[in-house]
């Protein structure tokens, strides 16, 4: 082989290989892009979630506190809606902590609309867990103030 015909093959490989690196970058950066465009979900969805945990938190505290853990109401709430909704925003998190670089386009959409819409059920989970938090303590208080009144002082 002449070098002309050399020189040839190695300008054509250089600029396949340049093609070939230049598409898989893009596809990477633009894989990059959108993961930060569901970002903003993501963060949105940890936030609310932690809400809702520190929330559960403090309604376990109150239980504890006025005696009260065997309310059925109360352990509807701590078994069951809190449970469920923070095991479906744990896996979304997790899955787009996961699998955020290797999904596409249309499945990380798909994803981070699942954690927008998460994310708002989480929030007013959290603001219905607020308002009984609120009716549980005060339910409980005027339960143990009544009980009290009707108890007899007793004198020394």
């Amino acid at each position: 082989m002449d070098p002309v015909t050399i020189l040839s093959l190695l300008v054509g490989v250089c600029s396949l290989a340049f093609t070939v690196g230049k598409t898989i970058w893009d596809e990477r950066k633009q894989r990059s892009s959108d993961a930060k465009k569901s970002e903003p979900n993501f963060k949105n969805l940890n936030l609310e979630l932690y809400g809702l945990l520190h929330l559960a938190t403090e309604m376990e505290r109150k239980a504890d506190e006025l005696g009260e853990t065997s309310d059925q109401e109360y352990k509807f709430w701590r078994n069951t809606r809190i449970a469920e909704i923070s095991n479906e925003a744990a896996t979304l998190v997790s899955q787009y902590k996961l699998e955020r670089k290797n999904l596409s386009k249309k499945k990380l959409a798909e994803l981070s609309k699942k954690m927008e819409d998460c994310a708002d059920r989480v929030r007013r989970l959290r603001e219905d867990a607020d308002a009984f938090l609120s009716r549980f303590e005060k339910k409980y208080r005027n339960k143990k103030i009544s009980s009290k009144k009707k108890q007899p002082r007793k004198e020394k």
